[in-house]
């Protein structure tokens, strides 16, 4: 099944998953003036630390300077 997926989507299950969560982080990060500890477990992340991990990997740069780029006060 998850092979049939990878050949559809491009992405394992989890790699998709991660992909969304990150991309509501990144959401959350320019809307919303709560922590990053907040924004975490908002996206699904079990914690910041997980977050800044995945999120680094993905876009680059750390969710902290993301929002201090792309943020509400930005």
């Amino acid at each position: 099944m998850s092979r049939h997926f990878v050949d559809q989507v491009g992405l394992s299950p989890a790699q998709r998953l991660a992909k969304a969560m990150v991309r509501r982080a990144q959401h959350l990060l320019e809307t919303a003036q709560r922590s990053i500890e907040s924004i975490a477990g908002e996206a699904g992340f079990r914690s910041a630390s997980v977050l800044r991990e995945h999120f680094k990997y993905s876009v680059g740069v750390s969710p902290s300077v993301w929002r201090r780029s792309f943020g509400p006060s930005a």
